[in-house]
C-alpha cells in the first residue's frame, strides 16, 4: 500500500496511508500527524468530484462546533488544517465500522443490540439539550468491535445557541433518514434526531447495509411490515411517527429501549454480534479497489502538497484476523511488516540415505556380530594350526615367510 507524504499550508508534515471512507461532506483518510500519533483527517471534497455536495462541505462550520462537545460518543475534533487550499478536519482516529456493515453479516441486529445501540446514540441528545446531530444514518453511526459506537459526520450538528446552518443555506440531511418536518428549513428539533434513529434502528433489524437502502419506498416497506405486537417494532413505529408531537423525547425513548432490553436479555448483545463479524467485515472493506482509486484521486487533486510516495514494496498489510481477542489492540489501517528474504537454495550434495526398513534394526545388528565371531574364529584356526605335523605350534608355522 502507497503512503504519501505531504505538508499542510503551514508547512507541518503528515502521512496519508489510505481511504477510510466516502460521503457527500468528505473523504476520511487514515494519517500520521507531526507528532507521530495516528489521526483521521477528513478533506472537504473536491469541486471538480460529481459527488460535491455544497451544503455538506462546511468544515470549517463543522469545526467550531464540533470543539465544544465533549461526549465519549461523538469523535473528538483536534483542529482544521489547510493543504494546498484546501480545509481538512484533524479528528481523534476511531476504528470502527458503518454499523450496516455488522448488521448484514449478521443477517439483522438482534433486539437486545437495536437497544444497546439506539441508547448509545440518544446519550448526546439526553446530556445536552441543545445537542443535534441532524445526519444520523448508518455510516454516521460507526460500530467498534467492542460493541461501542462512535458518531461522526456532524456537518449540520448544532451545538449552543449557533443555528447551525452553512454558508451556503443548504439544508445538511440524507433524504430517506429525515424527518418530514425537515423539508422546511430550521424545523429541527432534538426529536427529528429521534425519528431518523427510529429509520435506522429499522434498518438495521432488516439487515440492509446503505447501499440497499436508499429509495424510500424501501423503507415504507419494511415499516408496512413491522408488528405492532411486538415491543420492539411497536416502538420503531412510535420514533418514526410522522408528528413530532406523537414521537417521544430522548429520555422516554432511552427509558423504553431500556425496558425493552432487559426483556430480551438472551438475545446475542451488541458486542456479540460486533465481535463476530467485526474482523472479517473490516478486512472486506478496507481491501475494496474503490478506496484505492479514491485515494490515489486524492493526492492528484492535493497537487504540490505532497512531497514523497512510499511504494513499500518490500512490505505487506497487516489485516486482522479472527485470532484476535477482545482485549488485542488492531494494528493501524496500513501498518506492514517486513517480509523476510527468501532463504537461498541448499548446495548439491548425496541424496539422503535410505531409509531402514522399520523392525529390522535388530536383526542387522545380529547378522553383524556373527560375522565378527566367525571372521576371529577363522583367523584364530589360521594362527594355531600345525602345517609341519610335529604336533608343535609356532609362530614359525604360521607365517612361514618369516623362516626363509
Amino acid at each position: 500500500m502507497k503512503h504519501h507524504k505531504i505538508k499542510d499550508d503551514r508547512g507541518r508534515p503528515y502521512t496519508l496511508k489510505g481511504v477510510l471512507g466516502r460521503g457527500a461532506s468528505g473523504i476520511v483518510v487514515d494519517a500520521i500527524d507531526p507528532n507521530g500519533e495516528a489521526v483521521a483527517i477528513k478533506f472537504e471534497r473536491d469541486r471538480s468530484d460529481e459527488d460535491y455536495a455544497p451544503g455538506h462541505a462546511d468544515l470549517e462550520g463543522e469545526h467550531r462546533r464540533r470543539v465544544h462537545i465533549d461526549d465519549k460518543t461523538i469523535v473528538q475534533v483536534r483542529e482544521l488544517i489547510q493543504v494546498n487550499g484546501r480545509d481538512a478536519l484533524v479528528m481523534d482516529k476511531v476504528d470502527g465500522l458503518d454499523s450496516s456493515f455488522i448488521a448484514e453479516a449478521a443477517g439483522g441486529l438482534s433486539a437486545r443490540a437495536l437497544c444497546q445501540l439506539g441508547r448509545q446514540v440518544l446519550r448526546p441528545l439526553i446530556n445536552d439539550p441543545d445537542y443535534l446531530h441532524k445526519d444520523l444514518k448508518s455510516d454516521a453511526v460507526l460500530l467498534k468491535r467492542s460493541g461501542d459506537i462512535a458518531l461522526v459526520d456532524l456537518g449540520g450538528m448544532r451545538v449552543g445557541d449557533g443555528d447551525g446552518g452553512h454558508s451556503s443555506g443548504q439544508s445538511v440531511l440524507t433524504k430517506i433518514y429525515a424527518a418530514p418536518e425537515r423539508a422546511v428549513p430550521g424545523q429541527a428539533t432534538q426529536k427529528s434526531d429521534v425519528y431518523s434513529l427510529g429509520v435506522l434502528l429499522l434498518q438495521l433489524k432488516s439487515g440492509l447495509r446503505a447501499s440497499d437502502f436508499k429509495l424510500t419506498s424501501t423503507r415504507e416497506a419494511l415499516r408496512d411490515k413491522l408488528d405492532p405486537g411486538e415491543p420492539l417494532d411497536r416502538l420503531i413505529a412510535d420514533l418514526m411517527s410522522a408528528s413530532p408531537e406523537h414521537r417521544p423525547s430522548p429520555q422516554e425513548a432511552s427509558r423504553r429501549l431500556s425496558e425493552l432490553e432487559a426483556q430480551v436479555s438472551d438475545q446475542p448483545s451488541l458486542r456479540d454480534q460486533s465481535g463476530a463479524h467485526y474482523d472479517s467485515e473490516r478486512h472486506k472493506q478496507r481491501s475494496k479497489p474503490s478506496l484505492r482509486r479514491a485515494m490515489d484521486e486524492l493526492v492528484a487533486s492535493l497537487g504540490a502538497a505532497v512531497e514523497e510516495t512510499l511504494e513499500n514494496e518490500p512490505t505487506v498489510d497487516i489485516e486482522p484476523g479472527p485470532d484476535l481477542d477482545e482485549g488485542d489492540t488492531d494494528p493501524p489501517i496500513g501498518a506492514t511488516t517486513p517480509v523476510a528474504p527468501a532463504p537461498s537454495p541448499p548446495a548439491p550434495g548425496p541424496g539422503p540415505e535410505p531409509e531402514p526398513q522399520r523392525g529390522g534394526g535388530s536383526a542387522l545388528v545380529v547378522v553383524l556380530i556373527l560375522a565378527v565371531v566367525a571372521l576371529l574364529a577363522a583367523l584364530g584356526w589360521v594362527l594355531t594350526r600345525d602345517q609341519d605335523g610335529d604336533g608343535v605350534v609356532d609362530l614359525v608355522d604360521a607365517c612361514p615367510e618369516q623362516a626363509e
